[in-house]
């Protein structure tokens, strides 16, 4: 029976546990949707910062011969600004969803003493039966409000979900492109010849680590340069591809 009138509705209090939860869904779901796009940032933001650091260790010489320094802390530092931006904008959501959610779960025990109250004042039920009620009340919205409770750890899972199908796409489209075959284009112009001579080349602390008399690389000879590990041999090859890029540059 309704509050007030005579009009009886069979399992009142389960209607309204079931419109309090959905009104707290939704509200819940209206402040937190953001999350997902969020989780999704960071977790492409965190593979772009790992991803920087891994690539300056592995051209680290690279970076010292093309006096990179710079540029490459302007870059790491950007993408961990961006990182940081994100947390921040994280936590400040999430502060939002929990601060409804714990004053939705605080608000919950007064809803059934609300609603019965009338009839309890009317002297149709007792304290007992009015205790009863609201018992049962809350196990049934506990029940309801499972979404309102962990949508944070749903969010995460939804971006989560949603990163996966992206990588699942990238491999569909890398396949596609794949059959389409590779495109062919004409070369420009054939590699020029590289001479070296008394080319020393030196760590940023001064250790010198490669030392190179005469060394000819005519165009379309294959070359093999053997050694133990740590002798030079990858950065005499990078500073070879330095100098074609000077070289290049200088002449176009």
């Amino acid at each position: 029976m309704l509050p007030g009138t005579d009009i009886i509705v069979p399992g009142f209090l389960f209607w309204v546990a079931l419109l309090y939860a959905g009104l707290g869904t939704l509200i819940t779901h209206l402040i937190g949707r953001p999350l997902i796009g969020l989780y999704f940032q960071r977790q492409h933001m965190e593979a772009d910062f790992r991803f920087s650091l891994a690539r300056l260790r592995e051209y680290t010489e690279q970076v010292a011969l093309l006096n990179g320094e710079n540029a490459e802390q302007n870059m790491v530092g950007q993408r961990f600004g961006a990182l940081i931006a994100n947390y921040l904008a994280l936590v400040y959501r999430r502060m939002r969803v929990t601060a409804f959610t714990h004053t939705f779960g605080q608000i919950s025990p007064i809803i059934p003493y609300i609603f019965t109250a009338p009839f309890y004042f009317a002297r149709k039920i007792e304290l007992g039966v009015m205790t009863q009620t609201a018992g049962a009340f809350g196990h049934v919205a506990g029940a309801l409000t499972f979404f309102v409770n962990y949508y944070t750890y749903l969010a995460g899972f939804k971006s989560v979900v949603d990163r996966l199908d992206s990588f699942d796409a990238a491999i569909d489209q890398a396949e596609a492109l794949s059959d389409a075959g590779p495109k062919r284009i004409a070369s420009v112009g054939g590699t020029p010849r590289i001479d070296l001579e008394d080319v020393n080349l030196f760590l940023p602390d001064g250790t010198p680590t490669v030392e190179t008399k005469h060394l000819v690389l005519a165009e379309g000879e294959s070359v093999v340069l053997s050694g133990p590990s740590g002798s030079g041999k990858s950065t005499l090859f990078r500073c070879d591809c330095w100098y074609l890029a000077l070289w290049s540059g200088r002449h176009s």
